[in-house]
């Protein structure tokens, strides 16, 4: 038996879109892998409890639920919001017989930071410099 934390899991609400879904305190989520006929599942999470566990260290998370019967997964990758970090996605992969369970997990690519423009150079200073 692992040390896998149970998550509360349901099937995704469609009529929803994410950010409805968020703002009703559900976090959408992906599971990839084997177990489903190599098919992804859409589904949702309380974010409460995904955050808590989350910075808790947990890794492996237990769904439990109904259709789930405490499927085991592990996160992918998780999308976060750039400045308050707080998770927005969750990609899981299912946990085969031979997947370890100690791999890390990759975090999604934040979106840059916008950069102040450079201002071209001035053609007196060019000049200047060219003739000196």
């Amino acid at each position: 038996m692992s040390s896998a934390f149970e998550l509360q899991a349901t099937d995704r609400d469609d009529t929803l879109n994410p950010r409805q879904l968020r703002k009703a305190g559900f976090l959408p989520a992906t599971i990839y892998g084997k177990g489903q006929a190599a098919a992804s599942r859409s589904i949702q999470v309380r974010a409460y409890d995904f955050t808590r566990a989350l910075y808790k260290g947990h890794q492996v998370y237990r769904l439990v639920g109904a259709g789930f019967d405490g499927l085991e997964v592990k996160i992918q990758a998780l999308q976060t919001e750039t400045v308050s970090e707080n998770p927005l996605n969750i990609e899981f992969v299912e946990l085969g017989a031979s997947q370890s369970k100690k791999a890390p997990a990759k975090q999604a690519e934040k979106a840059p930071a916008k950069k102040a423009a450079k201002k071209p150079a001035e053609p007196e200073a060019e000049a200047a410099l060219a003739s000196a």
